[in-house]
């Protein structure tokens, strides 16, 4: 493999190892046959169960049987939230709902498990739903106030576009020259810069591979702008974060998050709330099990009652239709 700046064919030679490392996975098989002058043809086999699919028809939508990869539409207006409820939830297929409108098609459509409402509309979203669709309503901060309580000017989520870098520094509204480009990893640093240089003589890019680099080039350089991995070895985004806002001389330095890791740890501004609500199809059994799978996802209280008096309320609710017994 030739992964040179020379090398006379674009590539790097890495898709053919790749494709046949996935198919392994798979539990197939991937060979070529090739002959000189003619050129090669690639097969691969791969292990297919039969297609069937029971399809149970619960109220007004059908249910697919359990070993299909499950739907959940979900109402997310923030763009990075929306990218991190994905990651977060990899075992399902997320439906993005746009508009109340068609929230009733894509149910009839995807057959989702669930409804989730990250919006404060949430008796419109409930009346439109279909009555037997379950709504899990939630309260997240959105990007920019987390990158507000990270004490940063702004957070994006790997991977990044030019046009995405270049709106957060415009969004800045200051005079930018000097921008420190801080990764453990050299090619993203190089993209970075690549990024930054493509605006023009804007922009004059000073490269740091890692935090303990980034440091260093702070003590002996000016710089009006930072953009900063958060996961790195040694010395991480985090602490280079709090290097700077110890040092009077560089707090005001504005900070540009660029990591895959979402700052999971950022409180809410309105506390924690979970609700689970749905109109029909409730049973005492049903509660008690949400109930149980909600607890069992708090972490153990460890600070006094004194300071936990001074957080933001946290709310934790199902509402079902009351069973008579």
């Amino acid at each position: 493999m030739d992964g040179s700046t020379t090398r006379q064919h674009g590539g790097t030679g890495l898709g053919v190892p790749l494709s046949k490392r996935l198919v392994e996975l798979h539990g197939g098989q991937m060979w070529l046959e090739s002959r000189v002058g003619i050129g090669s043809t690639f097969y691969f086999t791969l292990p297919i169960a039969p297609l069937t699919m029971r399809v149970e028809r619960v109220g007004s939508y059908r249910v697919p049987a359990a070993g299909y990869r499950k739907a959940l539409l979900v109402v997310e207006p923030d763009p990075l939230l929306l990218r991190h409820l994905r990651r977060q939830l990899s075992a399902y297929d997320l439906i993005e709902v746009k508009m109340r409108g068609e929230l009733t098609m894509l149910a009839q459509q995807h057959q989702p498990i669930a409804l989730l409402v990250d919006a404060p509309e949430r008796a419109e979203w409930q009346a439109d739903a279909p009555r037997d669709l379950p709504i899990i309503f939630i309260a997240l901060p959105g990007s920019l106030q987390s990158a507000q309580a990270l004490g940063i000017a702004n957070f994006l989520l790997k991977p990044v576009s030019r046009e995405e870098l270049l709106e957060a520094i415009t969004a800045l509204a200051r005079p930018i020259r000097d921008v420190l480009v801080v990764d453990d990893d050299p090619q993203l640093v190089d993209l970075f810069s690549r990024m930054l240089q493509s605006a023009g003589e804007t922009f004059r890019p000073i490269r740091a591979f890692g935090g303990k680099d980034a440091l260093a080039r702070l003590q002996s350089q000016a710089v009006d702008l930072v953009l900063l991995d958060l996961m790195m070895p040694e010395v991480d985004g985090l602490a280079v974060l709090r290097a700077l806002k110890d040092d009077p001389a560089r707090a005001a330095i504005p900070v540009i998050v660029i990591s895959a890791m979402y700052p999971e740890t950022m409180q809410t501004a309105r506390g924690l709330f979970v609700q689970l609500a749905r109109a029909d199809g409730g049973s005492i059994s049903e509660t008690l099990s949400v109930v149980q799978a909600m607890v069992s996802a708090l972490p153990v209280r460890t600070d006094s009652f004194a300071a936990s008096s001074q957080r933001p309320e946290s709310t934790l609710s199902t509402t079902l239709p009351r069973t008579a017994v």
